[in-house]
């Protein structure tokens, strides 16, 4: 028994490397309607299961009590749709002290999957190729791209750190969209930091996240598959998740324990909670990694100015499928 990446599920399923769970679920008569759909969703190809999540993390929307209060707003100011939260940042970028920026982001595909989604159209078609440049996608990437070049967002690259949530920490941006990991890293190393959270903007009235999610797997080649299969149906039971979740802080993928442990009422892992229902899993089919990694490359470039938008992510398109070709096909 192992976890999988979800990121990694479809190409170690399709090399056959993990065992599909259907029979051993079946046999147990294992219940599957408890877990959150994105995160069993995440390891199912071809009608088959080959994992069950252990856990899962989302993103969220995260402030700082007091940059946004000392700049004469409330946490109720913060826009819910994704649509207005750049006027909000143009006007709370006034307000906030010099070298404060009012938002940070990281420049990554595994953030902005589900806003190149939201408009309709994959990331991924039937064939596995990339596509990044269809007119949805770049209206949906366009305001960032934008917000970006006005100085309203900005990378921690840009701020003198390597991730979000250091700048968050630092107090070098008033939000951030980040996973939940980055409630006890500013806890612990930012303990004077006051934040809050709240579910991440709507895009065109639909709530939406990303969802990121390991399984516990069998390795098809196991001689004691009876014996994996017996920690795994255990470890994903409402004892076995409930005894992990309270002892490692995650968030069970099973609703019932989240439930039990009152998470939805808890004042900074509500909004990740929810997201739970409805986020989109980091996974797409075996090609993901090679589509993430020339988005990420060129991602920059629109954001600096130094290539329009469609330009970056047809060319992005371009080099990822021309190595999908190749090294896949």
């Amino acid at each position: 028994m192992f976890y999988v990446d979800a990121f990694l599920a479809p190409e170690l399923s399709k090399q056959g490397v993990l065992e599909p769970l259907n029979p051993y679920i079946k046999k147990a008569k294992k219940d599957l309607n408890d877990f959150y759909d994105p995160a069993i969703n995440a390891f199912k190809s071809k009608g088959e299961l080959f994992g069950l999540p252990k856990d899962y993390s989302t993103l969220g929307l995260y402030y700082n009590k007091k940059l946004i209060e000392d700049a004469g707003f409330t946490a109720d100011d913060i826009p819910k749709e994704m649509e207005k939260l750049p006027e909000f940042l143009s006007e709370l970028k006034g307000e906030l002290p010099s070298g404060v920026t009012p938002a940070i982001t990281t420049s990554e595909l595994a953030r902005h999957m589900f806003v190149l989604q939201s408009g309709g159209t994959d990331i991924v078609d039937k064939e596995g190729n990339a596509v990044l440049s269809q007119p949805d996608q770049i209206s949906a990437l366009q305001p960032l791209v934008d917000a970006y070049q006005d100085k309203l967002i900005q990378r921690p690259a840009d701020l003198g750190q390597g991730w979000a949530g250091d700048s968050f920490g630092a107090e070098k941006a008033a939000i951030m969209i980040e996973g939940n990991w980055a409630i006890s890293h500013i806890k612990q190393n930012f303990p004077d930091v006051k934040m809050g959270t709240k579910e991440v903007p709507t895009i065109g009235g639909k709530e939406n996240s990303m969802m990121f999610t390991v399984s516990y797997s069998l390795n098809s080649e196991a001689k004691e598959k009876a014996a994996g299969w017996e920690f795994i149906d255990y470890a994903t039971s409402k004892d076995g998740m409930k005894i992990w979740s309270e002892g490692a802080g995650v968030l069970p993928s099973l609703k019932s324990i989240a439930t039990e442990l009152k998470l939805q009422d808890d004042e900074l892992k509500a909004p990740f909670v929810a997201a739970g229902a409805y986020a989109t899993p980091w996974q797409k089919g075996d090609s993901l990694s090679i589509i993430a990694r020339e988005y990420n490359n060129l991602l920059p470039a629109a954001l600096k100015g130094d290539m329009t938008l469609e330009e970056a992510m047809k060319k992005a398109e371009k080099t990822a499928n021309k190595d999908i070709k190749t090294q896949l096909k």
